[in-house]
C-alpha cells in the first residue's frame, strides 16, 4: 500500500509515495508543491527501535515545518499533536503543509507503538 497526501483545496489533488517515504503537498504563490521524501540513510541504521523512530519523526518534523531540529531532540506534546494531524500551518506565512508519515512512524503502526508518547 501507499502513502496518499491529499493536497489543500484549492486547488486539491494528491501526491502517492512509497511506505517508506514521508509525502508532503503545500500550496505556495499560486502553486503546488509537493514531493516524496525518503529518510536519510543513517537514519535507517540505528539499532534502538525507539532512538530511530524518534530520529525520524525529528526528521519530519524538519521538513514540514521548515526547521532545523536534532534528531535526539526531545518532542514535545504540541509536537506529537502536529505529527499526528497531517496538516500544518506556518504561523507567520499561514502557508499550509498536509503530509503523510512513512508507513513505519506514523501512530498507527505496530512498529511505531513502542515510541507513541516518545
Amino acid at each position: 500500500m501507499s502513502r496518499i497526501c491529499n493536497c489543500p483545496n484549492p486547488p486539491g489533488g494528491q501526491v502517492i509515495c512509497d511506505n517508506d517515504q514521508l509525502a508532503m503537498c503545500s500550496f505556495e504563490n499560486g502553486e503546488v508543491v509537493s514531493g516524496c521524501f525518503s529518510r536519510p540513510a543513517n537514519l535507517l541504521t540505528i539499532p534502538s527501535l525507539n532512538v530511530r523512530v524518534q530520529a525520524g519523526r525529528n526528521w519530519a518534523l524538519s521538513l514540514v515545518t521548515g526547521t532545523r531540529r536534532a534528531y535526539d531532540q526531545p518532542i514535545q506534546y504540541d509536537e506529537l499533536a502536529l505529527l499526528r494531524s497531517g496538516t500544518y500551518t506556518h504561523s507567520g506565512t499561514g502557508k499550509i503543509v498536509n503530509f503523510t508519515l512513512p508507513k513505519d512512524l506514523d501512530f498507527e503502526s505496530p512498529r511505531a507503538a513502542v515510541s507513541r508518547n516518545a
